[in-house]
Formats: structure tokens, sequence, C-alpha cells
């Protein structure tokens, strides 16, 4: 039996392209609209997660894309690890955890603080979950192992 709610989370994963794209090239406003939002009230976030999204934006110095190096799901949840070649750090990878049924992100290596509030437990600890599998690669990356 196959029920809505799983097509569209399918479909997530079929649109991947259309977010890397969103994220190398988007404005702010882009941006913005990749952010998950609660269906009954609006969030106003804070200046340091558009920062950390456009940490992804592509420099028009490169000719090098970003690429997706590993995926991980938990429930609702979709952990995108991202090859990050203009990172000016040893270990060029970076985190987006998106909601696969609205394909908006909710935060990079947790819940956005603003998120919080509005997550339930459950949420909570499957993005939690995502958290430790980024934390658990990249010490791995890190520590070379």
């Amino acid at each position: 039996m196959n029920f809505f709610w799983n097509k569209k989370a399918n479909d997530f994963n079929k649109n991947h392209s259309e977010i890397i794209s969103l994220l190398e090239y988007g404005e702010l406003q882009t941006i913005a609209e990749l952010l998950w939002q609660p269906s009954h009230t609006k969030i106003e976030y804070l200046p340091i997660v558009f920062y950390m999204v456009q940490k992804l934006k592509k420099p028009t110095i490169t000719n090098q894309n970003l690429k997706i190096h590993k995926t991980i799901d938990k429930g609702n949840y979709q952990l995108l690890i991202f090859e990050v070649p203009w990172l000016d750090i040893e270990v060029k990878y970076s985190p987006v955890i998106f909601d696969k049924l609205t394909s908006k992100i909710v935060g990079i290596m947790l819940p956005f603080n603003e998120l919080h509030e509005f997550l339930s437990p459950k949420q909570n600890a499957d993005i939690g979950h995502l958290g430790m599998e980024w934390t658990g690669f990249i010490l791995s990356k890190q520590l070379g192992i």
C-alpha cells in the first residue's frame, strides 16, 4: 500500500539536484523560502541561520560544484552531507537536515534554535539522531579513520 506521504518523501529524493541549485545560487529570499515554517505561524529566523546556509553558495571564482557525499534518513528527516570544495577548512563537508515531507531545511547539525518549540519530542529525537550521525562522520574524516 502506497500512502501519499511516502510518495512525497520519495519525491524529495528526486529533487536533490534542484535543492543543490537553489543552495548554490540562491539569494537570501531563496534561502528564506527553503527554511521550514510551521503551518500555524511564521518564524523569523536569525541572521546566523542565513549565514550557515549561505556557506553553501557557490563563489563566482570556482568551477567546482556542490555535491552530495552521503544521505542518511531518520523518520521524516534526511541529513544531506555535502562536499563543499570552496570551504576554507581542511575537511570540506557540510551537513543540512531536511524535512522530507516539505523539502524544507530544519537545521544544519541540529534543529535551528528557532524551531525547538515547534517540533515534537519525536521530531527533535529524529533530528538529534542525524546530528549524532554527522558528528561521527566528521570525526572520522578529521581523524582519518
